[in-house]
């Protein structure tokens, strides 16, 4: 049974007309009728004869999946979640259905995830299925452990059409215990330019393009921000000078692609600098540096403790800047020189551990992508 179909009471449902539309609903839906009003009541009795319950419509129109539906959709993503960790692959049709059961959880998110602790924050992945596969040996499988992931999916690696599908699929089939922030590379542009669009077109031939389109309606959805227990900001890079509260970042538009300029654009690319004093353009990318007072003036304002970022590659997995109030994770291992990846546990009060391992391959193999520029690429 779903996680979020335990708090569905039998004496709840009573009558035949709330049966039916307790199948209609989704988990999240079906956990609210214990709220339910005697006018919600009978408003829903008397529309009885607009409602198709076998097929969740209404006045024709679809409005929900079914509970058969849904049952019947966790089965087939458990089968191909057993397929994908026994070191099977996708087909094109099991890519785009991944994607549309991920989109619909996925549009659905605030810009900014609340989330409670413990997690397990993973930082940029860069397409490299087998360290994915060892932080989940490491930190535990979902759904047993909860986990938060900083952008950055796909890039040059070996395997960033399986990492995606994989994250994808993990999302669609445990959407409360996946939580999948938008890094810079989740985007239509990036990935034409750093190998996601040729890795599409490689693996499906023709049909690649239609998997990669449906990669990119995913990250047209990806939420921005994660807050974990009101006092960790967790996002894919850093801040951004339009950007000074938590509440000027919920109401920004984030879905569709984000372009090259403006406030979502500087917080998938803007970086810290330990030698800089406010802002400052960065002179090879999107976004700008910024210093500790801006770190320091963000968290005040918006009554937080840290702030939790990836994108840049650092030796040891694992970084602080600004005093330590700015953690940088990197999870990807051998980038550049066998550099270590990391993955930062946050307990139930917050509390930090990190987790570092190296390359699972053999040691000789070549660092990867090292001759991969920092910057945006503009084609």
């Amino acid at each position: 049974m779903d996680e979020s179909q335990r708090g569905i009471e039998g004496p709840l449902l009573q009558g035949i007309v709330l049966v039916n539309v307790a199948e209609m609903l989704s988990p999240r839906c079906a956990m609210q009728l214990s709220h339910w009003s005697r006018s919600a009541r009978l408003a829903v009795a008397s529309a009885g004869q607009h409602l198709d319950l076998g097929n969740g419509c209404v006045s024709g129109k679809k409005t929900c999946i079914t509970w058969r539906q849904r049952l019947l959709e966790m089965e087939v993503q458990s089968q191909l979640l057993t397929k994908l960790l026994s070191g099977g692959s996708s087909t094109k049709d099991e890519c785009k259905r991944v994607c549309t059961d991920a989109a619909r959880h996925l549009r659905r998110e605030e810009n900014i995830v609340a989330l409670a602790a413990p997690v397990v924050v993973v930082g940029s992945l860069r397409g490299e299925l087998q360290d994915l596969l060892t932080i989940f040996e490491i930190s535990g499988p979902v759904p047993e452990t909860s986990y938060l992931f900083l952008g950055d999916y796909t890039v040059s690696g070996p395997d960033p059409c399986g990492t995606l599908v994989l994250l994808l699929l993990l999302k669609a089939r445990f959407p409360s215990r996946v939580t999948l922030l938008r890094g810079r590379h989740e985007q239509r542009q990036m990935t034409q330019v750093y190998g996601l669009h040729d890795a599409c077109m490689r693996q499906f031939r023709s049909g690649g393009a239609e998997v990669w389109e449906a990669f990119c309606q995913c990250f047209d959805h990806m939420p921005i921000a994660a807050v974990v227990n009101e006092k960790i900001f967790c996002v894919h890079s850093g801040l951004a000078p339009e950007v000074e509260t938590l509440e000027g970042l919920r109401h920004l538009d984030r879905h569709g692609d984000y372009g090259h300029e403006g406030p979502i654009a500087d917080m998938l690319w803007s970086d810290p600098a330990e030698d800089v004093e406010g802002w400052g353009a960065a002179p090879k990318s999107c976004g700008y540096w910024f210093g500790e007072d801006i770190t320091t003036a963000f968290l005040k304002a918006n009554n937080l403790e840290l702030m939790v970022r990836s994108k840049q590659l650092v030796v040891d997995g694992f970084a602080e800047l600004h005093g330590g109030k700015c953690i940088t994770v990197f999870s990807s291992s051998n980038v550049s020189f066998g550099n270590q990846a990391a993955v930062l546990h946050l307990d139930e009060d917050c509390n930090r551990t990190v987790q570092t391992f190296r390359e699972a391959k053999q040691p000789e193999s070549e660092p990867r992508s090292a001759d991969v520029p920092d910057h945006f690429a503009l084609v």
